[in-house]
């Protein structure tokens, strides 16, 4: 096993909680969170203490608030600054967050960038969890957690784009993203 993606689908019920911590803290994998891997964590602040591998944290705006406490700011480069100073609450450095949403901030708390691409026809269920198996298969090639996640916001984002492009955005679904994956790898 190279990589681990944690949320998508895991649910609350009873021993969650415990599930995503021990893993987070101990799987020296690298490992995606997203989701209700995400909820975990925020209820459990002091686990980013003990991280025995590389992290991608892939929240988007309230799942950050939740794990912040504070509310998610508006603007890119004061996103950035927030998303950063979760990074850096990982005393081994090893952590990415992939903070989603209208230009998408992607940092490892040294240096970030911003995801241009995508559309408002993406903010529907179902979009953040290809967006966790996207960054998880790249991780899995051998990529870096910085490149997997900037690659990977990338090519999520052009796939919706391309996908708005011939269906439109009002009806946008997450499968409809993964049939365009192709072409937005082609478009690199």
């Amino acid at each position: 096993m190279t990589t681990v993606a944690l949320g998508p689908g895991l649910g609350m019920a009873s021993g969650t909680m415990e599930l995503v911590i021990d893993l987070y803290e101990n799987i020296q994998q690298p490992l995606v969170v997203d989701a209700d891997a995400l909820n975990a964590l925020a209820q459990q602040s002091d686990s980013w203490d003990e991280v025995a591998g590389p992290r991608i944290l892939t929240p988007h705006p309230g799942e950050f608030e939740r794990l912040v406490g504070e509310p998610c700011a508006t603007t890119p480069a004061a996103r950035a600054t927030q998303a950063a100073q979760l990074c850096l609450q990982d005393p081994q450095g090893q952590t990415t967050v992939v903070l989603k949403g209208h230009q998408t901030i992607v940092t490892d708390g040294q240096q970030y960038a911003i995801n241009s691409t995508g559309n408002p026809g993406m903010a529907t269920g179902g979009t953040g969890d290809c967006l966790t198996g996207i960054i998880t298969a790249l991780v899995g090639q051998g990529l870096t957690c910085w490149e997997a996640a900037r690659l990977g916001t990338k090519v999520h984002g052009t796939a919706g784009d391309l996908a708005a492009e011939e269906l439109g955005q009002v009806s946008l679904q997450a499968s409809d993203l993964v049939k365009y994956l192709p072409g937005a790898f082609n478009n690199l």
